[in-house]
């Protein structure tokens, strides 16, 4: 029985690093993310992920998240008019 839950588990994808160092960062990334978003005052918010790892593990966020996520060079993000 463990050894078809193990194969299972590797058709999906999922693994020691996904289990241990994955799941618990996109949770913790996607929990601060909704408390930012959540705050009551009227300011507009931009959630900065600069590491390029959150954009390829985007599948493991929520589809609320990663329907707002788009990839930007860092020179790009800095020239925006959010900084002006």
């Amino acid at each position: 029985m463990e050894f078809l839950k193990i194969s299972l588990l590797r058709k999906l994808g999922i693994n020691g690093f996904t289990t241990t160092y994955l799941f618990p960062a996109v949770s913790t990334t996607t929990q601060i993310i909704g408390r930012l978003l959540r705050d009551l005052d009227r300011y507009r918010k931009v959630a900065v992920l600069l590491d390029g790892r959150f954009y390829r593990y985007r599948r493991y966020m929520p589809k609320w998240l990663v329907s707002r996520m788009k990839p930007v060079r860092l020179f790009q993000f800095l020239n925006t008019s959010i900084w002006r």
